[in-house]
């Protein structure tokens, strides 16, 4: 099916709509749902603005969606931390020499991508076991405040 020029037009716009709300939500510090792909996981993420992260919102991550919780973070941002890609570790001479179970872990048949973005697991160090509602929004909101503090 082909779509006219004043179809187009109206989706971009549409489209551009929707982007402009959702950067609207974040600078309120609200959270903006994101529909990843269908061609990957068909999933929505629900995304808040880590600055900003309360424990209430941990706690809606938890209750309404499940799975993982992370702290997403471009590759700059990774970079100037100095964080490695968990695939880093994982295929580490030195490391996999004194512990030979992460040559196992290596992700090299992901169906999406060449090697999996996860990095560290990080906690505050003001937390007590980092599970809490509480401690996830604390480790959430100080890394985002040491990132400021970076750039």
């Amino acid at each position: 099916m082909a779509f006219s020029s004043l179809q187009r037009g109206f989706a971009h716009r549409l489209a551009m709509g929707v982007v402009d709300s959702a950067v609207a939500a974040f600078l309120a510090g609200r959270p903006v749902c994101l529909f990843d792909s269908e061609f990957r996981e068909g999933e929505t993420d629900l995304l808040f603005v880590a600055g900003k992260v309360q424990p209430e919102d941990i706690r809606q991550l938890r209750k309404d969606c499940g799975g993982l919780l992370f702290l997403a973070i471009g590759h700059e941002v990774g970079e100037r931390f100095g964080l490695p890609f968990l695939q880093d570790l994982h295929t580490d001479s030195g490391l996999v020499e004194n512990y030979p179970i992460l040559a196992k872990l290596v992700t090299d048949d992901l169906q999406y991508d060449s090697q999996s973005a996860f990095t560290l697991s990080l906690n505050h160090r003001h937390t007590f076991t980092g599970i809490t509602d509480a401690d996830r929004g604390l480790t959430t909101r100080r890394f985002a405040e040491l990132y400021q503090e970076l750039v």
